[in-house]
């Protein structure tokens, strides 16, 4: 889910363990929600839902202290008299996920959550709040539609703005039509087809076209209309990549967007259009082009809620997918991610130990010389992200691993391979990845990546997956290091024992 779709949602944190609800404020903060209330004591938190009712509760509690479970409980039927659409969640330390499933299950709380240990890393801490968060969002924007609708019909009256019956049953079929939809590019279709419905006659032709960061380019991806049949073989345009930042000034102003009036005059010869941007400035994810641009108050007005329940029910699809999806993918390039690849690591190092092989793990980072990736690029550098880790992924074997380890860093699993052969594979990667030809870095006058990798042997150098992770974390990274090192054993380190690779397996 976008940080915009966080920030309209109100939170209540009601935990007495200081320590604990600073680290919750921080997450939200984090998150992007900007209107949260922390409160320490029940009694506060009633007075505080009373005033301004939350849409979602948090209430910290502790398994092994009764007094806290029942505090909990009270604090959450207190403040759910105030309103019985407030999302409660109650949370606490991983290892009484159980006590308080059944503390949630009997006060009749919307979820809870059981917050990972502080070894586990503050980003999988943080990951398991935002699933749990994203949950009871999605849980919300299914009322805010009803509520939406709702509001709508009652301004239309006071407008004095007329509404054809034929309008109002297309609406109200949209509504049954988007809450079935559990696919983005069907969201998309439904859109474009309610788009082109809209104008007088029916019509007009509603274009999509998609934003691809990586190509720097809008492509076609969806039409809807009368002349649908001639845009089967339509594509796109792009921009130079001498320009900088050429797509977010254009956005500022889409009627002065003259890429845009240039493709569509010169492809679909449209000269009058509406034009709709989906997504941020910033952040495109792309646009929808209606042809025509003199319609009515009433087709003006189901434009405007069409596009209200596409945004609703794009941001419920992409919650759920976060919810099933990202607890172990990395959203932004579908690979494994750190909480994925620490399972991982304990397979491969029981696998290793029980047939005495060794076992190679090495971290990749990408970056470029004197740039911070991240903060220039914004939404395109996990399109670049995502080449890269496609890239180690095909060129790797099939039996290793390769998953997102940190915000600009892979790491790569490799079993039944010394750390002499690892460092081998691992230096020839990095030489292909700074190869890599992307029209994202061409944009910044970047010529190409900078990529340097650490790896480390078990049982030659580590004892357990532990100690490697934190090795692989603790990396201090320069310049002034080779392309590939390998970490050392500690002082006075012996290994777990002598591996038997190339005698055959030993079982």
């Amino acid at each position: 889910m976008e940080r915009a779709a966080r920030a309209d949602f109100q939170v209540l944190i009601v935990d007495r363990d200081d320590i604990r609800r600073g680290e919750m404020l921080q997450w939200l903060t984090e998150l992007g929600f900007r209107q949260v209330t922390v409160a320490s004591a029940p009694t506060s938190a009633v007075t505080f839902a009373d005033a301004n009712p939350p849409h979602i509760l948090l209430v910290g509690t502790d398994a092994a202290d009764g007094e806290r479970g029942t505090e909990a409980r009270e604090t959450i039927l207190n403040i759910q008299k105030i309103s019985r659409e407030i999302q409660a969640i109650v949370y606490s330390g991983a290892g009484e996920d159980g006590t308080t499933r059944k503390l949630a299950i009997s006060i009749g709380a919307w979820d809870w959550l059981g917050i990972p240990d502080v070894g586990d890393g503050d980003s999988i801490r943080r990951a398991a709040v935002e699933f749990c968060l994203d949950r009871a969002c999605s849980r919300l924007f299914a009322q805010f539609e009803v509520e939406a609708w709702r509001d709508r019909y009652l301004e239309i009256a006071r407008t004095g703005v007329g509404e054809s019956e034929g309008s109002r049953g297309r609406l109200i079929q949209a509504i049954r039509s988007f809450s079935m939809l559990k696919d983005f590019d069907a969201v998309v279709s439904e859109a474009c087809r309610l788009f082109a419905a809209a104008s007088p006659g029916g019509g007009a032709d509603a274009i999509y076209l998609r934003w691809i960061p990586i190509r720097n380019a809008f492509v076609v991806q969806q039409c809807s209309g009368a002349h649908v049949t001639d845009f089967s073989d339509r594509k796109g345009f792009g921009f130079s990549p001498a320009d900088r930042s050429p797509v977010r000034d254009a956005l500022q102003n889409l009627l002065e967007f003259q890429e845009l009036r240039r493709f569509l005059k010169d492809v679909f010869h449209i000269d009058n259009y509406t034009v709709l941007l989906h997504g941020t400035p910033d952040e495109p994810v792309g646009l929808f082009v209606i042809s025509g641009i003199d319609v009515s108050d009433g087709a003006q007005s189901e434009i405007e809620a069409v596009t209200h329940l596409f945004d609703l029910t794009w941001g419920r699809i992409q919650a759920l997918r976060d919810r099933h999806t990202l607890e172990r993918v990395d959203r932004g390039t579908g690979l494994p991610n750190r909480k994925a690849f620490q399972e991982s690591l304990e397979f491969e190092f029981a696998r290793a130990r029980r047939l005495r092989h060794p076992l190679s793990v090495a971290v990749v980072r990408t970056g470029a010389l004197g740039l911070e990736l991240g903060d220039a690029l914004g939404a395109s550098f996990d399109s670049i992200l995502k080449v890269v880790g496609s890239s180690l992924r095909r060129t790797l074997r099939g039996t290793d691993i390769v998953a997102r380890f940190g915000k600009d860093q892979f790491a790569v699993i490799m079993p039944h391979t010394p750390v002499a052969e690892a460092a081998a594979v691992i230096d020839r990667l990095c030489r292909m990845t700074e190869r890599l030809n992307l029209p994202a870095l061409e944009l910044l006058h970047v010529e190409r990546l900078s990529v340097k990798a650490a790896l480390v042997e078990y049982p030659g150098r580590v004892r357990d997956s532990d100690a490697l992770v934190s090795s692989l974390l603790d990396l201090e990274w320069s310049d002034a290091e080779p392309r590939v090192r390998v970490i050392d054993a500690p002082p006075g380190f012996e290994p777990e024992y002598v591996t038997r690779f190339g005698e055959g397996p030993a079982l």
